[in-house]
């Protein structure tokens, strides 16, 4: 399906559920009371609007009575919240020119009111959703003080982080890696096509803590509504906007210092607002210094580390794998030693302009500007390992725009338009080492001739540098969306929209090879391992909501997504494997065993610069479910969703030779790969 008839599908499809009603005054009343029937004074009532996201307060006077006038017809959230008392939410429809009466009965306790953004592409209450949401607020990242978006939604339920240091963390959601998790920000894309390729995905402690207003966490397939890597579940990063006010000027500023005594954590905010009734402006900046973290008060013996590796020899003996265990890292560390390589440092800005031309119109600009340098990987490197890596630098830059309509008509609560800008590149630096001192190699003869075996000497672990290999790579996102929320009638909400981005990647490698005296004995540079990529992805998103009864609320979603890549010849591409790979392909063909050579089509013009290689891919998704509400605040939910992911640059046009100065493993791509699809029931 191309674009422009997705265009005039959509506007069928608005004007085909499209039902336009007059505009009358419609009103909400009730009372608010405790459970021994007193009047609960000073309680504030809230409607949320589902169609605009606007919400209406009034505060219970004498007598225990409310009474909220004009609301359009349509969906509404209204929560009830007193402090010192759980607060009460209901879900309600309202009809035009119609009054409606609900009460609330408040009891003592510390429960709040979550309302999500993410799981409706709009607010709606958490519990009016078919998914597992946590919802991290302000105030609690603020009670928290954590070091990156990783640690403040690490208490979200079957969520673990991959990396402990976390400013490179990504996360593992409900037993998939982290390429599994969709990480979006202010509802647009952070995912590429790029990085994150491999199982790790990509980190959402790309935006600090500082910048944040709250995380949704949203378990459960969600590609029908965001497409492609919601498999495992969603992450929205909400930042902060700009200050304003109903009348008069607004000023806000706000500074904080935050200091960890385990790894000596330091981190400096600083921000500031202005606003008035039409306008506001808001900036934030913060620099933080992640030393190296301590291991504890108990030393690791050196008996200790041999002792793990002896009981690996007897293991492979057992199972006939004498070679199970050859050389490892022997090392003995003292208490309170610090681990080297788990650091890393940077700052960050962020700029927020928020315009109001009326009462139903909202301009949103922003712009991230984050820089982050030196971040490694614990127990990576000498005494743990004979790989040191890390990342000398990681950058993110990100420029959006939003206009928000309301009230367009009756039926036609709100009109969303985005678009956005985003820039990531990043380096991961590897110094690899050869190990000696710990072992020794021990040639007997036996009935066959010589035998050689690895014994333990004993001694700890020389490292000797032998290999440093710098990969750099760039990501540029170009992105946009077009939303409606439209109200076909009054218990019903309809929810569509069409998202586009297109991602351009480029890379290179530098390796250097080293003698055991340090000197340098090769080099090669300007090389990579995947070709320029670019994707495109085209979306036309449909979600419907309906609220029958206020014991029952059906929701049904369809998404529908074409992803186009073109991988470009590029210099230096499968230089030090490019040989291999033609003169090995022939061969492959004429006897593929096990293999699918087709996979390897067009591989051959790629690395020799005379042709690209496009890929097309269609994919529907969909989603199904409904929640029960009942008395206390419990709501059991069934939902049916399916989700995919498109395959990756990396996963489609990688070629690299993995192997040693003694045998050759060639990676070989997968030109033909199709999307991974999963469902979640």
């Amino acid at each position: 399906m191309t674009l422009k008839s997705w265009k005039m599908s959509l506007l069928l499809l608005t004007v085909s559920v499209a039902v336009p009603a007059m505009a009358q005054e419609t009103r909400v009343s009730g009372t608010v009371k405790d459970t021994s029937g007193a009047a609960l004074t000073g309680t504030t009532v809230t409607a949320l609007s589902a169609g605009t996201g606007i919400s209406v307060s009034v505060t219970v006077g004498e007598g225990a009575s409310y009474e909220i006038k004009g609301l359009p017809a349509g969906q509404y959230r209204l929560t009830a919240r007193l402090p010192g008392f759980s607060d009460q939410g209901r879900s309600i429809a309202l009809k035009s020119g119609g009054a409606t009466e609900q009460s609330f009965v408040l009891s003592l306790g510390a429960l709040s009111e979550e309302i999500t953004v993410t799981a409706a592409k709009g607010d709606r209450a958490a519990s009016d959703i078919p998914q597992v949401i946590t919802v991290v607020s302000e105030a609690d990242i603020d009670t928290r003080r954590p070091a990156g978006v990783q640690e403040a939604i690490e208490r979200a339920p079957s969520m673990r982080n991959a990396d402990p240091n976390p400013y490179r963390t990504r996360p593992q959601f409900r037993g998939l890696q982290g390429s599994r998790v969709l990480i979006v920000v202010d509802g647009e894309r952070l995912n590429n096509s790029r990085f994150g390729a491999d199982f790790g995905g990509i980190s959402p402690s790309l935006v600090d803590p500082s910048q944040i207003k709250s995380i949704e966490v949203v378990g459960g397939s969600s590609s029908s509504l965001w497409g492609s890597d919601a498999i495992a579940g969603t992450v929205n990063i909400v930042t902060k906007g700009a200050p304003t006010t109903e009348s008069g000027k607004i000023f806000d500023g706000r500074g904080d210092f935050d200091f960890g005594t385990n790894n000596e954590f330091k981190r400096g905010i600083l921000a500031l607002g202005l606003g008035g009734t039409k306008w506001g402006v808001r900036g934030s900046f913060s620099q933080f210094d992640y030393d190296s973290f301590k291991n504890g008060g108990e030393a690791v013996t050196k008996d200790q580390v041999l002792n793990l590796g002896r009981f690996s020899a007897q293991v492979g003996a057992v199972v006939g794998r004498t070679n199970i265990v050859t050389q490892y890292p022997v090392y003995d560390i003292p208490a309170n030693y610090k681990i080297p390589n788990s650091g890393g440092k940077g700052s960050t800005a962020n700029f927020d302009v928020k315009l109001l031309p009326n009462s139903k119109q909202e301009i949103r600009l922003r712009y991230i500007n984050n820089r982050y340098k030196n971040l490694g990987i614990p127990t990576g490197g000498a005494p743990f390992d004979f790989v040191d890596r890390g990342s000398k630098f990681q950058n993110y830059d990100k420029f959006g725009g939003r206009y928000d309509i309301r009230e367009v008509a009756s039926w036609l609560p709100k009109i969303s338009i985005g678009a956005y800008r985003q820039y990531y590149e990043r380096s991961q630096n590897d110094t690899q080492s050869a190990l000696g001192g710990s072992f020794a190699t021990v040639t007997t003869f036996g009935p066959t001739g010589p035998v050689s075996t690895t014994q333990y000497t004993g001694q700890s672990s020389t490292f000797t540098k032998s290999l440093e290999t710098d990969t750099v790579d760039h990501n540029e996102t170009l992105g946009g969306d077009l939303q409606l929320n439209i109200i076909p009638f009054h218990n019903a909400q309809f929810t569509t929209g069409v998202a586009y981005s297109n991602d351009k990647f480029d890379g290179n490698v530098a390796q250097r090879a080293f003698s055991a005296t340090g000197v340098q004995t090769s080099s090669i540079s300007g090389v990579t391992n995947v070709p320029n990529t670019d994707y495109k992805n085209v979306g036309w998103f449909n979600q419907l909501e309906l609220f029958p009864s206020p014991h029952i609320r059906f929701s049904a979603g369809v998404r529908v997504d074409n992803w186009k890549s073109e991988a470009k010849p590029t210099t230096g591409f499968a230089t030090t494997a490019g040989g291999a790979v033609r003169l090995g392909l022939p061969a492959l063909r004429r006897t593929p065993g096990g293999l699918n050579p087709d996979g390897a089509n067009g591989i051959e013009e790629l690395i020799a610069g005379t042709a690209s290689i496009k890929s097309n891919s269609n994919i529907t998704t969909g989603n199904i479910g409904a929640t029960f509400p009942l008395a206390g605040g419990v709501t059991p939910y069934v939902r049916y969703a399916t989700s995919y992911r498109e395959p990756d640059a990396t996963s489609r046009y990688l070629v690299r030779n993995f192997g040693s100065a003694i045998i050759s493993i060639l990676g070989l791509p997968n030109t033909t790969l199709k999307p991974e699809r999963g469902k979640n029931i």
